[in-house]
Parts: C-alpha cells; sequence; structure tokens
C-alpha cells in the first residue's frame, strides 16, 4: 500500500508481514524523494495473539496524513475473531494505538478503505465469514471523522467474499461495493441506498472461478462505468458493461495471457483513458494494457517482478507525475518498485478480442534498491510476450494433511501457508479434508487441529 506517513518526500510504501523470525508487524518503507526508500521500520504485532490478514492505508481524520488499518484473526479464542486494528498517524510519522474493533466474523481475506456513505470521510469494509452459519459478510464500519469508526454493520454475502471495488458503479452518485466471492465462484454488487440501510441486498453479476481482483472502470465509449474481473483460474478479466443502469450485458474476456492475482485500473500514458495493470503470482510479471477509444485494451508491456507476487499498489512514488507501481511476494518477502520510464504512445482502437498480446516496446529500467533487510526494494526486469503457466516452479510435498506448508510440522505457521493456497498453487497439504480442493472448510479443522494440538 502507498501513503504519506513521515509528511516528507512524498508517498511511502506500507507492506503487512504475517510471520517471520519476529512475528507479525508492519514493514514501513519511508520515500527518499526519488522513487528510493530508506530501510524499512517495523511495527510488531502480537504474536500470541495477532494473525494477519490484510491491509490498507488512508486518512481517517482528515490530517492528510496516512493512518493504517488491519485485519486480523485473534488466534487466543476459538473459532478467531476477526478484529481491525486501527493505527492512527499523529502528523508526523509516529503511529498511536491501536485502537481495537472486534467483528462477528473470522478469516477476513480483504480491507478497504473508501467512502461508503458519501460524506466525505474514509469508511472501512472488511470480507469475512461466519463461524456459526458458514455465511460470507462484508462488514463496513463507518468513519467518525476523528479516526475512530462506529460498530460494524455487516451484510451478508455469499460464502467467501474474497475481495471488494467500491464505486459508483451505475451513475447515481452512490458508493457501491462489488465484492467477489471464492467459494460461491461468483460476483455480486451491494448498491448504496442513500439511507440509514447504507448498502442493498447482494445482487449476483457472473460467475466466475476463484475471483481475486475487482475494478471499475469509465470507459469513453460507454455512457455507464463498467466492471472488470479478475481470476487466479483462468487467463481471462471479464469485461461487464451496462446496457441500462444496473442490467449487464453478458461479459466479454478480455485474453490476459496470465491468471491474475491484483489488478488495477490507472491512466499511464496520460491520454485520459483508463488503463490495466495485472499481476500474476506465476513467473512474477506485470502486464500493463493501455485503454483504447473504443473501450478495449491494446497490450503494451510485461514487467518482470517476483514470482508469487500477491499484492500492487500504483501511485507517483518519484514526483514526476507519472503513475509507478510496487509489488511484493509471499515467497520472496521483498518489495519491487518499477518507476515508470515515460509517457506510452496512445494505442490506437481495438476490439476486446482475445488474440494474444504483444510488446511494443522495451525500456531499460533505472536501478532502484532499498537496504531493508526483510523487504528490499529491487530492479524490475522486461520480458517479452506472457505465456500461461498453470504450475509452480517446485513440487512441495507435505508431510501429512495440515502441513499446508510443507516444512514437516504442523502449526499455526500452516493456518498462514493454508490461506496462501486457497489462492494459489502449493503445498498438497493443505488439502486437510481430501476432498481434492482447498476452501475454507479446509481452513476451519485447520485451526481445530492446531487448537487441539497445542493442549
Amino acid at each position: 500500500m502507498a501513503g504519506d506517513i513521515d509528511a516528507k518526500n512524498g508517498l511511502d510504501l506500507v507492506t503487512g508481514n504475517d510471520t517471520g523470525e519476529n512475528g507479525p508487524s508492519l514493514s514501513i518503507l519511508l520515500n527518499r524523494g526519488q522513487g528510493t526508500f530508506q530501510p524499512e521500520v517495523r511495527q510488531k504485532l502480537d504474536a500470541s495473539r495477532d494473525l494477519l490478514q490484510a491491509i490498507t492505508v488512508g486518512d481517517f481524520n482528515g490530517d492528510h496524513a496516512a493512518d493504517i488499518a488491519l485485519a486480523i484473526d485473534d488466534l487466543s479464542i476459538f473459532p478467531p475473531q476477526t478484529v481491525v486494528l486501527v493505527f492512527r498517524n499523529n502528523g508526523s510519522g509516529q503511529l498511536l494505538g491501536p485502537d481495537e474493533y472486534p467483528l462477528h466474523g473470522f478469516f477476513p481475506e480483504c480491507l478497504e478503505a473508501a467512502d461508503v456513505n458519501n460524506d466525505g470521510v474514509a469508511d472501512l469494509v472488511v470480507c469475512h465469514s461466519t463461524p456459526d452459519s458458514g455465511e460470507g459478510v462484508v462488514t463496513v464500519l463507518l468513519g467518525r471523522g476523528n479516526g475512530s469508526f462506529a460498530s460494524g454493520i455487516d451484510f451478508k454475502v455469499g460464502t467467501t467474499p474474497s475481495t471488494v471495488a467500491i464505486g459508483d458503479t451505475n451513475s447515481d452518485g452512490l458508493a457501491d461495493v462489488v465484492v467477489g466471492d471464492t467459494d460461491a465462484r461468483r460476483v455480486f454488487v451491494l448498491y448504496g441506498t442513500g439511507d440509514a440501510s447504507l448498502l442493498s441486498a447482494p445482487v449476483g453479476l457472473v460467475d466466475v472461478a476463484a475471483p481475486s481482483a475487482l475494478a471499475i472502470r469509465t470507459s469513453p465509449s460507454e455512457a455507464l462505468p463498467e466492471l472488470l474481473v479478475a481470476s487466479l483460474a483462468s487467463n481471462q478479466v471479464l469485461i461487464l458493461r451496462q446496457t441500462t443502469p444496473r442490467t449487464f450485458a453478458p461479459p466479454v474476456a478480455l485474453d490476459a495471457g496470465q491468471p491474475s492475482s491484483a489488478m488495477q485500473v490507472v491512466d499511464f500514458d496520460g491520454d485520459d483513458i483508463a488503463d490495466l495493470a495485472l499481476l500474476s503470482p506465476v513467473g512474477g510479471r506485470l502486464a500493463i494494457w493501455l485503454g483504447t477509444l473504443d473501450g478495449g485494451f491494446s497490450f503494451e508491456e510485461t514487467v518482470s517482478v517476483d514470482d508469487a507476487a500477491n499484492s500492487l499498489a500504483v501511485a507517483d512514488l518519484n514526483h514526476d507525475g507519472r503513475p509507478d507501481v510496487a509489488t511484493t511476494s509471499f515467497v520472496t518477502n521483498r518489495v519491487t518498485v518499477a518507476l515508470s520510464s515515460g509517457a506510452h504512445p496512445t494505442p490506437s482502437a481495438t476490439s476486446h478480442g482475445t488474440g494474444t498480446p504483444s510488446p511494443t516496446r522495451t525500456p531499460t529500467p533505472t536501478p532502484t534498491r532499498s537496504s531493508a533487510p526483510a523487504s528490499a526494494t529491487r530492479t524490475p526486469t522486461r520480458t517479452p510476450t506472457p505465456s500461461p503457466r498453470n504450475t509452480p516452479t517446485a513440487t512441495l510435498t507435505p508431510s501429512g494433511p495440515g502441513d499446508a506448508n510443507c516444512d514437516g510440522h504442523i502449526d499455526a505457521e500452516d493456518i498462514t501457508g493454508l490461506i496462501t493456497r486457497i489462492f494459489a498453487p502449493g503445498c498438497g497439504g493443505a488439502d486437510v479434508d481430501g476432498d481434492g480442493s482447498v476452501t475454507v472448510s479446509d481452513l476451519v479443522q485447520l485451526v481445530q487441529l492446531v487448537s487441539e494440538s497445542a493442549r
């Protein structure tokens, strides 16, 4: 995540570390001003209790300094309970708190900061599940404007909501919440109501396996916003256009050439047309697609980052007015920064077809490196056209069901390994119940197994 933590030298980078020699923690990389970063400053969490699941950055009290929110599982109770931790910035980079907001669910898989009720104040949106019914739930904590939040408002959505996009999807001036559900294999939208109910009941939009990222995009050729849905189970990005408000045409597939773990919509080339950045966890590829006048996309280039890349931030990190990119990898424990090298040519109009992408340029990046021991910034390299890969580069063998990270032991670190396994290939021991798939039910059984072995 990118945000101005210390009110100096531009946007800084914040990452979450779920494990490590010091336990769960935050790593803050302060910007030196040219898109390079100082060694990490680490904020420790409670290793005996906190299982870090999601992180977001936002200005929660209107002082123009970035605050940080985390969604964790409280492992001191069973079943685990979702808790949102809010670290308020004192305005000069010192984090205060955390303030704790316990919720009714567990295993939070997403956390986003956005203004849901259109009052100009950042709110928090959490995806998690309920332990009693097994239903998915999206919780909204409304910001009070002073850095604190009201009690959560719960909305039942699918089975395992895992990703959200927040914005005005139907041009009625109200924020909506679009939700991707992993287990239900479906995308839903909760429309803003403009009253005390806040959001409507969820409306199913499209079936898609392993939705990993969502985006709301305004296209020059369309009167209404369109929705983009990326998947870890295919090489496609689905484009959902509206024929009338809240009525969607059948999805059009963009063949991206790779499964995607993260996606961002941003204008890379300065032509006022939204472009697309797609991050693949297999092979570590960041693909840039430029938006065209007819609402399609034209493939521009691929940047090699880290294998198992799982998160993506797009922001101007070096004050040149162009968006740069930062990615993280849960395998290399590294942050990779790709600085924009200049404006891209404006592409000609193309269709939404499924042709194989071809790169149009191969610039040489300027090296940028941080001395951070756990989250080094490394130089990305440009690579030719991506070729899809569906299997990891190494085969991991578990000692048995429950050994979700294949280290020969069944312990709390397997919980993190299993959560990762839900979204990407990995250790076969994550299939705890032996049904041939890895879902939240395996996670529940693993937590029980770990709890029993700890007694």
